[in-house]
């Protein structure tokens, strides 16, 4: 059993105990910032209790007292619990089953994913309560909390009846809701101390206009997806296992065969005379090299037997290092998911009209309002629309470009050097286990060993999945704000009705 400090249960008891006897949220802050100058630039297992512990109470300043809820309190909140997952997910603890360390990581998957969802990330917030369930199944706060992130992101997709003029029920918003009525049945009739009053009465608040039995499963009948090719079978359910699927079904905890397929997509839109609809072919596109990426990260996933057949032949010199058509397919994915977020800028950048150059746009310039340089101008800033799918897609690219504190680099800054190393560099792969990228000291080569590429690229394919859908929910947003001013647009009807049917698919 790993031993933590001492000062740990201190903090987290006397935190706990001004929350639940006074909620005076000054001294909560008061008590953080002592908690902090205890720390200092500190990072180590033993301190994980209280880097946890800090996370959890940013988290309920931000939830509980205005004054409190900042972008640098969110992002203070995220320092700590993604330090919590740096250390829990490193090799001295990483593999430790003991109902200790289960507890740490369920309070910390439980604060990540609270702090996730109050900045509109939902779709990565469900993510992280569906990791505590896989620990817990029956954990009431975890499945109470999936019941409301599930909630926000209905409400979001019940945006395209407003859309349309199609009065056919749409059965996937039914089972979402009735799955997200019984998530928050759990934390409702959970006799749990552990659960306080003011989370039950905001479950209750949720579901005080449901009723069970306006949601019935029994009368919606999917068809089945019939897949006689073993191999098929066998892609599809590891996409289901790894919910890969561009289908808000495959985001809750359940994992039926008739989730698998990719069913988001963009709604009707409003276009203004003799304007043509080309959003329709930039995202057909996006979603294209999306499912590309998955079926070569699945394929790369796979060792077989014998070498593939165009490796044979092929004369290499023998070193120690790693050389297959296999492992280029790995690369190949990570450079593929990488180019998407600029692809989903260029998208951003025609169908909001920022005014930003070509050669200019990229994930990272849609966010500002100025290009600056010698041929410095100005363009307009994506978030003029007060959409919360925007403000989900900001907050991801933040993970890419800011840094969480003082100390810290922007979170994902390996996944940014990988791809720099991949593109236009040399990367080695290494046989053993458990080597995180590195840079040779003689010679401009990285290093890494396959099972750590291959949980960077499954790490950008579900940031990239959830940039997607984001993208959609805010199209979808801004359709309705046109609704309301449609003098000045003609409505382009049936466009995304007309199905690219799977024959043309050669």
């Amino acid at each position: 059993m790993y031993k933590f400090h001492p000062k740990c249960n201190y903090y987290m008891e006397e935190l706990q105990k001004i929350f639940f006897e006074t909620k005076d949220f000054s001294k909560i802050n008061d008590l953080i910032i002592s908690a902090e100058s205890f720390i200092g630039d500190k990072i180590s297992i033993s301190y994980l209790p209280i880097f946890s512990c800090l996370g959890k109470f940013y988290g309920i300043l931000i939830n509980n007292d205005p004054k409190f809820d900042t972008p640098s309190n969110k992002k203070k909140a995220f320092y700590y619990f993604r330090t919590c997952l740096d250390l829990l997910s490193s090799n001295d603890i990483k593999n430790e089953n003991s109902p200790e360390i289960n507890n740490l990581k369920i309070d910390v998957y439980i604060g990540y994913a609270n702090i996730l969802y109050a900045c509109d990330r939902k779709i990565a917030a469900i993510r992280y309560y569906r990791n505590v369930l896989e620990i817990d199944p029956n954990h009431t706060m975890a499945r109470a909390n999936l019941g409301c992130a599930l909630l926000r992101f209905i409400a979001q997709l019940e945006v395209n009846f407003t859309l349309t003029t199609n009065s056919i029920p749409d059965y996937d918003i039914l089972y979402l809701k009735n799955t997200a009525y019984h998530y928050l049945q759990s934390g409702i009739n959970d006799n749990n101390t552990l659960i306080y009053k003011e989370a039950k009465d905001n479950f209750l608040l949720y579901i005080k206009n449901y009723k069970l039995q306006e949601y019935p499963l029994n009368n919606v009948h999917y068809p089945q997806i019939i897949d006689n090719n073993i191999e098929e079978n066998k892609y599809r359910h590891w996409c289901l296992d790894k919910h890969l699927f561009l289908n808000a079904l495959n985001d809750i905890f359940e994992k039926e065969y008739f989730f698998a397929c990719d069913k988001i997509e963009l709604p009707s839109i409003l276009v203004k005379k003799r304007e043509q609809p080309i959003v329709y072919t930039l995202f057909n596109q996006i979603k294209e090299e999306y499912i590309y990426s998955r079926y070569i990260l699945y394929t790369s996933s796979i060792k077989n037997i014998h070498s593939h057949f165009a490796d044979k032949y092929t004369l290499l010199i023998h070193d120690e290092y790693n050389y297959s058509i296999r492992l280029e397919e790995l690369k190949t994915c990570f450079r593929r998911l990488y180019s998407i977020f600029d692809k989903i800028a260029f998208f951003i950048n025609i169908y909001w009209n920022l005014g930003i150059k070509e050669q200019d746009i990229s994930f990272k310039s849609i966010w500002f309002k100025k290009h600056t340089g010698k041929k410095s101008y100005s363009y307009k800033n994506i978030l003029h629309s007060n959409s919360s799918a925007l403000t989900a897609l900001k907050w991801i690219n933040a993970d890419f470009q800011d840094s969480f504190s003082e100390n810290s680099k922007p979170r994902y800054k390996k996944i940014n050097l990988l791809r720099n190393a991949l593109e236009h560099k040399f990367i080695n792969i290494h046989s053993e286990f458990n080597v995180d990228i590195y840079q040779d000291e003689n010679y401009n080569i990285y290093h890494i060993s396959e099972d750590i590429l291959y949980q960077y690229t499954l790490d950008l394919m579900y940031i990239v999945r959830e940039a997607i859908i984001e993208l959609t929910l805010a199209v979808k947003y801004e359709e309705v704000i046109k609704l309301r001013s449609k003098t000045t647009f003609n409505n382009i009807k049936n466009i995304p009705l007309k199905e690219y049917k799977d024959y043309n698919k050669l």
